[in-house]
């Protein structure tokens, strides 16, 4: 997935959750390589089914808008570790993420699930 902007990727419409986790890896380390920020943002507006847990990696800015984000799977639908919850403090912390639906749909499915997680904001989320 190329990036828009130095250090941004805008996530295709119908793009997979595959898609969208590689742009979540990318930025994430843009933000390693740069000591920077990275930045995924969805278009407003569309939806996209995940049929895995996104992961959000430290240092990332996800600006979800108005895009709706389904689950096709009973797993979390946005994770910032896939360690799981250890004891250790082995989540990604330092991120944000803004607006967008997170949507169970027909799944026991959960919004968030985020292991020891220090530095990250969550606005405008509707789950």
């Amino acid at each position: 997935m190329a990036s828009q902007a130095a250090g941004t990727w805008t996530i295709p419409c119908g793009a997979s959750a595959a898609v969208i986790n590689q742009a979540l890896a990318d930025a994430g380390a843009y933000s390693v390589s740069t000591g920077g920020r990275g930045r995924v943002s969805f278009p407003d507006g569309l939806a996209f089914l995940l049929d895995e847990p996104l992961v959000v990696p430290a240092n990332v800015d996800v600006v979800a808008g108005t895009a709706q984000l389904i689950a096709a799977h009973a797993d979390p639908m946005v994770m910032n570790s896939l360690a799981g919850c250890t004891g250790r403090y082995t989540g990604a912390g330092g991120w944000s993420w803004s607006g967008g639906l997170l949507d169970a749909g027909t799944v026991a499915s959960h919004g968030f699930c985020l292991v020891h997680c220090p530095r990250a904001s969550i606005t405008g989320a509707t789950v």
